[in-house]
């Protein structure tokens, strides 16, 4: 499978990219802007009392006017585990919200994926068809699985659901 040490260097390496780039000052910046939009997935960080259930989440930035404050805000809602750009029909999008972030999540111990990561990843996967190439989608889902067990402490299943084909 994927090399752990691997992995977690790749996290180290765009978590560093991000907070160091030079497009990642405290300024006005249009809304919409194209280069500097960001997707973020990850898991949701569980609390006592409000967050209780496993959920896989991926945040889309609307508007950016302090790249760092929305870089935090996103560490501090969720465990952080692969960033990347968003494409201009993603950005169009972007341009008719009222809010900073759009949040889109799978709950992963309700119906329809019953405590099944590979379903829902595989979900997550085709979902991104039109706006990442299959390269990355593929990078995306073995960051995400690595992730997960790590986030939650559990134990990978093998199988949990029967699947027809």
């Amino acid at each position: 499978m994927t090399d752990k040490a691997t992995l977690n260097a790749e996290w180290d390496r765009q978590l560093e990219a991000m907070i160091n780039s030079p497009l990642n000052r405290p300024t006005m910046i249009a809304k919409g802007n194209p280069e500097r939009l960001q997707v973020y997935y990850g898991f949701a960080k569980l609390t006592p009392k409000v967050m209780r259930k496993h959920e896989l989440v991926i945040i889309y930035e609307n508007v950016n006017h302090n790249p760092m404050k929305n870089l935090q805000w996103i560490i501090r809602k969720m465990h952080l585990v692969y960033i990347r750009q968003q494409t201009k029909e993603e950005i169009s999008d972007a341009n008719h919200g009222n809010r900073a972030f759009t949040k889109y999540g799978y709950f992963i111990d309700e119906y329809p994926w019953c405590s099944n990561i590979n379903m829902v990843l595989e979900h997550n996967f085709v979902a991104d068809d039109k706006h990442v190439s299959s390269s990355e989608r593929e990078l995306i889902r073995i960051m995400l699985r690595e992730k997960y067990f790590e986030s939650y402490d559990t134990k990978p299943c093998h199988q949990t659901a029967l699947i027809f084909h």
